[in-house]
């Protein structure tokens, strides 16, 4: 892996000679000064760790960072998003972390990263949506702080969904059908506005199969 390391360098701008680097594999911006990511990051056909956290001055991510093909982790948590550009052409994506930032609506090509199997939506006033399902591969969801009132019920349907982490959201109970997410060992409720304890017979079935709830 050829790994360019110029995380925590004060960086406004990242220098130019970055683009033409070909070989690049892995390139770590995490906490700079950044105002903006050039265009030219699309460019970096080897790229597969992009990690920009911690750059709250950021803003937004461009729309060419979608054709990084061999990209496997994406790291923009903090970063000052208010939106995500089209990630569909992401297909080696396997971990996506954009926690901390103001994202209220996931763009619905993600629903074609069937590869990703984690996806950081804390404390982003997201709303969950329905195609979720169509992540074949998701096994952990961390959606805490998030404002959630409601789950889509489409979680029950992916099949290697291992985590739920809920915690310090708005949900006034935990839906019978979670159960029914067939990998699940953790469900991690804490710290929401719980109006009653689930049923002891659902969180037997769970703990019967290895599944912990934390309420």
């Amino acid at each position: 892996m050829h790994e360019v390391q110029l995380g925590r360098r004060g960086l406004e701008v990242v220098p130019d000679d970055v683009w033409g680097d070909a070989r690049a594999t892995a390139l770590f911006l995490h906490g700079n000064r950044l105002r903006g990511l050039d265009a030219r990051v699309g460019g970096l056909a080897a790229l597969r760790v992009l990690d920009l956290s911690d750059n709250p001055a950021l803003g937004s991510l461009p729309e060419s960072i979608g054709g990084l093909a061999q990209l496997e982790f994406l790291y923009a948590a903090r970063c000052g998003l208010s939106a995500l550009p089209a990630l569909g052409g992401l297909r080696a994506l396997r971990y996506l972390q954009v926690g901390g930032n103001a994202i209220a609506a996931l763009p619905a090509s993600i629903a074609a990263l069937d590869g990703l199997e984690e996806l950081r939506l804390d404390g982003n006033p997201v709303a969950l949506p329905p195609w979720l399902a169509s992540l074949r591969g998701l096994r952990e969801l961390h959606v805490r702080g998030c404002g959630l009132a409601a789950l889509p019920e489409a979680l029950a349907s992916l099949p290697a969904l291992r985590v739920v982490d809920l915690r310090e959201n708005r949900l006034r109970a935990l839906p019978a059908w979670l159960e029914r997410a067939p990998a699940l060992i953790k469900i991690d409720a804490r710290w929401n506005p719980l109006a009653a304890s689930p049923p002891a017979d659902w969180i037997a079935r769970l703990r019967a199969r290895g599944c912990v709830v934390y309420t």
